[in-house]
């Protein structure tokens, strides 16, 4: 218990760290523990499912790739979180909730996405959000962007919400009738 406890207090003096450094107040110098934080991330191969994690200065510039600013992004079933952004080439399979944001974001194009949000427009889910499709066919509540902020677990959410994509996209395959099935697949 007291190891547990110790690695806690580590991860959680990480994580301040983490946001003093997104805020601004340092000078950007981490040690990041369990091996599972990456600089230079590449991936050209295989398949993962990969959440991005922008910044603007307002809500309107925050929920626009175009001009937001890449904080870090997350991938799963690796469980790697990235401070910078990766180089993705042409042979990589990229799993996302969002293509549109975070194909712009990464600005990348040459690879093969996936699209766990395309997939439930597709089916006709009336809520397609990452959280609305968790809480619907995985029974898993999770935090919001700003919860995650506000508790300085914004690494945390960032690889959840790579995880949770990854974890749905082969229910909502299985749960796709045929028809939009093939065509999500040429798309």
């Amino acid at each position: 218990r007291r190891q547990a406890v110790e690695a806690e207090g580590d991860v959680l003096a990480t994580l301040h760290r983490v946001a003093a450094i997104l805020r601004g107040e340092t000078d950007g110098t981490v040690t990041l523990p369990d091996g599972k934080y990456m600089n230079n991330m590449a991936w050209d191969g295989g398949f993962c499912a990969i959440d991005v994690e922008t910044y603007g200065a307002t809500k309107k510039e925050s929920g626009d790739p175009r001009v937001a600013e890449f904080i870090l992004c997350a991938t799963a079933p690796q469980d790697h979180i990235s401070f910078d952004k990766p180089r993705i080439g042409p042979n990589a399979r990229l799993l996302v909730h969002n293509v549109p944001y975070d194909g712009v974001a990464l600005g990348v194009w040459d690879c093969k996405w996936e699209d766990t949000k395309m997939l439930a427009h597709m089916m006709g889910e009336p809520d397609t959000t990452l959280k609305g499709l968790a809480f619907r066919y995985l029974d898993h509540p999770m935090l919001s962007y700003d919860e995650a902020v506000r508790l300085n677990v914004l690494p945390e959410y960032c690889l959840a919400d790579a995880q949770t994509t990854w974890r749905l996209y082969p229910i909502l395959r299985e749960c796709m009738d045929a028809g939009p099935l093939n065509l999500y697949d040429t798309l």
